[in-house]
This record gives structure tokens, sequence and C-alpha cells, in this order.
């Protein structure tokens, strides 16, 4: 009886509810598919020789560890201003390594509010949470039972923290390859917009926000607002589309190419057909009253030539001119397009060989598109549809073309830049303004 008492007086060893690889998935999705998906347990992450554990309570942070010496509760008061360096110093004599790194009893040392004592742990809880994004090869397991210290009184959104590890831990490169993953172009979800506060961005977000409202995607966000940190930008997609705010989108202005437009011999030639606009009936004669003997009573009709009427003449398409950009000014024009064959591998790769090698001559935006010095905005839009064709990085992947050494997302890059200045009036007069001397 008693073997049977002692055993069944045992703890009991926390179940383990899924294990896995920082590897097999961006780690930001993993950590929102905890949170979000309101999960309780502890997870436990190796990784480096070190170990860090976050626990969670229905998705909510609520306890965190982490071995490195500038997550400590003393060092994140000490960066965040909230005591002076002869505080910490007293305070370690104090109480110890181990008891010093006690929030509360920290608090209570350094004589902190309850306001201040919420917001260090918020922020302990937060920085220890994001410091997991700097490991990049570990092993994590999720079991049912938290074994770590949880911090009381405060609660912590796993989005902020997602954000704040992209941001501060997470290699750029990572974060390329996981946003990839994730998709390409990326479109902001309606419903996710009152969700946004939780990732606690700021004001130098706004403008990626406000591109995800009508859908965008990394290059044209370099491309557009070269003012922003590029390492904040990815930082920021990455997070929202971890965690399902931003979606997938196709081109919203995917454009039919004209016919004849390929890109298989470098160069873009259009052929156009379009039918004559209807002209009105001409007639042949005109009858109007006429006066004889000055007695108005007496009339007579005398037929006299009609104004010729002067013959319409149908529109001509500009060059490169989309379908819709024909149809809505003339609406009885029809103008007729056929997309060519699609090239294969061998071609795509020779297209992108010919751009890496135009971009390592510096030529201006004309010629890298491969259309004529100061062409029309509707000639531009169709040379960035075609080439957009081929480049995106989800065409590459259906291709099986492995970007080795990035030359075809450079030259993508550089397209949507010759692009987004080319089609903006202000940017373009500035451009050829400045190149216009060196054409000559």
């Amino acid at each position: 009886m008693a073997n049977v008492g002692s055993s069944s007086s045992a703890p009991i060893r926390p179940a383990v509810m899924m294990r896995g690889t920082v590897a097999q998935r961006p780690w930001a999705a993993t950590l929102a598919a905890i949170g979000i998906g309101g999960r309780s347990g502890q997870l436990t992450l190796r990784g480096g020789g070190k170990v860090y554990r976050i626990a969670f309570s229905n998705g909510i942070v609520v306890g965190a560890t982490s071995p490195i010496a500038a997550d400590s509760v003393s060092r994140i008061a000490l960066a965040h201003r909230m005591i002076s360096p002869v505080q910490a110093q007293q305070i370690a004599r104090m109480l110890g390594k181990a008891r010093a790194d006690d929030v509360e009893r920290f608090a209570d040392a350094t004589g902190l509010g309850a306001d201040q004592m919420r917001l260090l742990k918020r922020r302990v809880l937060i920085a220890r949470t994001a410091r997991t994004f700097g490991v990049d090869d570990g092993e994590y397991t999720i079991d049912d039972r938290i074994g770590i210290p949880v911090l009381l009184g405060v609660e912590v959104d796993i989005r902020a923290a997602i954000y704040h590890g992209c941001r501060k831990h997470q290699s750029t490169d990572r974060m390329v390859a996981d946003l990839r993953a994730l998709g390409n172009r990326f479109a902001l979800r309606p419903e996710a917009e009152a969700h946004l506060p939780r990732f606690e961005l700021g004001e130098a977000e706004s403008p990626v926000i406000d591109a995800l409202h009508h859908s965008t995607t990394l290059p044209e966000l370099e491309a557009t607002h070269r003012e922003l940190d590029p390492r904040m930008v990815l930082a920021v997609m990455v997070s929202l589309a971890s965690c399902d705010a931003i979606v997938p989108a196709e081109l919203t202005s995917r454009v039919p190419t004209p016919q004849n437009m390929s890109l298989a011999n470098f160069e873009i030639r259009i052929e156009t057909t379009m039918t004559r606009v209807p002209t009105p009936r001409e007639p042949t004669m005109s009858c109007v009253p006429m006066l004889i003997n000055d007695e108005p009573n007496v009339q007579s009709v005398r037929p006299i030539p009609a104004r010729p009427v002067k013959k319409q003449r149908a529109p001509t398409m500009p060059r490169a001119m989309t379908y819709r950009a024909v149809t809505d000014p003339f609406i009885e024009a029809q103008a007729t397009t056929q997309r060519p064959s699609p090239l294969s591998f061998a071609q795509v790769k020779r297209l992108i060989q010919a751009r890496a090698a135009l971009l390592g001559k510096g030529v201006d935006h004309f010629e890298f598109l491969g259309i004529p010095f100061d062409a029309p905005i509707a000639e531009v839009r169709a040379a960035y549809v075609e080439l957009a064709r081929y480049l995106r990085p989800e065409k590459l992947k259906e291709l099986g073309f492995a970007d080795e050494h990035h030359d075809a997302r450079s030259v993508f890059a550089q397209v949507v830049i010759a692009y987004t200045v080319l089609t903006d009036p202000a940017r373009r007069a500035d451009y050829v303004r400045t190149v216009r001397p060196r054409r000559r």
C-alpha cells in the first residue's frame, strides 16, 4: 500500500502537446498559431546551447525566461531609463542575481509604483519572447503545464512580441525567406483593421499599412518609400502575414498584353487592330421653306445643298495601350489583343541574364524596360506587366528557377522601381530632365 500511495502522490510529468523545429515554418507563424489560437501551456525552445521558455494562458503571454543577460529585469529597466546605473548596481548587491530577476522584488527594492511595475512586466515579457526570434536553428516543445514563474496583473498579446522579435532579432535573410513562404503580394484583410493596435505599431509604420489597404509587394514598398527603414518594412509585412492580418492577393491591375508583345527577343512590338467608328448618316439634301414675292402665305420648297458633314476618322490606338484604356474613351471602338505563348525556362533564364547585364551597365529606366526614351505611360505599364509576368517570385518558383545569386530578385526590384518612377508624373518629369542630357 505504501508503494501505491507513494506512486499516486508522485508528480505527473507535463504532456507534450506539440513538438517541432524552428526551420519547419516561419517562427512568427508558429507563435501566432499558439497565441491567436488561444492555446495554454509552456513552449520550450532549445537552440545554440541555450533554453528559452514562454508561458501561455488562453493565448496570452503570462511568463517568459531567457538566458541572455540583456533580458534580465535590471537590464531591461535600465534600457528604458526606469532606473539609473547606480541603482542597478545597488539592487544587484542587495538582492543577489537570482532575486534581482524577480520583477516584484525588483520593483519593491527600487520603489517603482504600480503603473511602472506593470509597464516593466510588459517589457520583460515582450523582450524575452522576442528574443526567441534570434534562434535560427533549434527545436521546440509545447507542454500542457506551466513550470516557470507567471507575472500576474499583466497580459501581453503575442502579436506585439512577434513584431518586436522580427524588428529587433530576426535576420533579414530569414525574414525574406519567411515572407516568400507566406506569399508575394499582400492586402490587408478588412476584418483585421480592428486588431492592428495589438501589434503596437507606430506612426513610422503607417505608410506600410496605407499601402497594404490596396495590396502591395515588398519591392514596391521599398521603391515607393525609400525614406522608410527597409528592415522595418520587412518586419511589418512578416508580422502581419504570419498573423493572417494580410493575405496573399493577385495583381489588382492585371492588364492584357498587346498582340506580339514578346520578351523572347527582349524587345517590344505592338500590333493592334481597331474597327472604324461609325459616322452619322449623311443627308443628301436639306429642305427649308423659302418666301416667294414677299408673300408670307405663299411658300415653295426649294432644295439647297446640305452642309457637308465632316467625316470622322477612327481614333488610332497609341502604342502599348491596354484594352481597357482604349475602350473607355472610345466606347464604339474595339481592340483585339492576344497574349503570346509563355516563355520557356531557358528563355526566362536568358531574360534575367540580359536584364541583369543592363542593370550592371547602369542604363536608364526606359532602356531597362526595353521601351523608347520618354515612352508614354501606357507603354511603360504594358512593359511592366509583361516583365512581371515572368519575374514574380511565385512564377519563378513554378518554373523551378533557383535564384542563387539573387539576380532575378534584383531585376524584378529594378522593374518595379522603373515602373513606379515613370508612371508618376512629377517623378517622371524630374527623372527625364536628369537623364535627357546623357541621351544626346
